[in-house]
């Protein structure tokens, strides 16, 4: 099951069947900075924002208010998280939004910046759209 809007709870196969990600969209951000470019120690588990955070008590918030909506989920037990960066557009803390980015540099040299998987296919698109001018 996965909710794809609002405060809301997601769970999402992980790998091996049995396992599975589960996630809150209220519980989800640790911290929050306003820059031009990523804190290269969020990238590093020692030093990132989620490292000083006691992850069986996280866990217990994301699972707790999980079983509002599955009471059934009482039954998971924590076995790991996936942690990184979340990036969004400043500002826009209310909408949740998250570029996608499609830069044409020059013939043949395009870069590409997506914040949500959601957006993936026009992304694509843009990029064959910008490619085959150069290739057709």
């Amino acid at each position: 099951m996965t909710v794809l809007d609002g405060p809301f709870m997601s769970v999402l196969p992980l790998g091996t069947p049995g396992r599975g990600l589960l996630y809150h969209v209220d519980h989800a951000v640790i911290t929050r900075c306003d820059a031009l470019l990523l804190d290269p120690a969020w990238l590093d588990p020692k030093t990132s924002p989620f490292a000083s955070v006691d992850k069986v008590r996280w866990f217990k918030t994301h699972l707790d208010s999980c079983r509002e909506f599955i009471p059934a989920l009482g039954e998971c037990r924590f076995n790991g998280f996936v942690e990184g960066p979340r990036v969004v557009l400043a500002n826009r803390d209310d909408t949740d939004a998250r570029p996608s980015v499609v830069i044409k540099h020059e013939p043949g040299y395009i870069s590409v910046f997506s914040g949500k998987v959601g957006s993936c296919l026009w992304v694509a698109d843009e990029v064959v759209r910008e490619l085959g001018s150069v290739y057709a």
